[in-house]
């Protein structure tokens, strides 16, 4: 989605508008999320959670199950890697 060779050129911690996400994108990336998973996302999911680490660590809470801590951490943030790998530069 990207046109990067790989996802370690990405810093997780970049916010997904500045690393080139546009609404467009931002779906593409929801749906295959939810295919990966197979959860139900929200749509605007990508913009509630505007970085990799934070999309992560949502996708982790919502498959695992956990609700957020109060500094707003989940409490469980294991993902599987196949779930966790979903290609950001196809």
């Amino acid at each position: 989605m990207l046109g990067r060779p790989s996802a370690e050129d990405v810093d997780p911690d970049t916010e997904f508008g500045d690393l080139g996400f546009d609404s467009l994108t931002a779906v593409e990336l929801r749906n295959r999320l939810k295919t990966a998973t197979g959860l139900t996302l929200p749509p605007t999911v990508i913009f509630d959670h505007p970085t990799p680490t934070a999309v992560a660590e949502y996708v982790a809470q919502q498959m695992s199950g956990s609700r957020p801590t109060e500094s707003g951490d989940p409490t469980s943030q294991v993902v599987e890697p196949a779930a966790a790998e979903v290609s950001v530069h196809a």
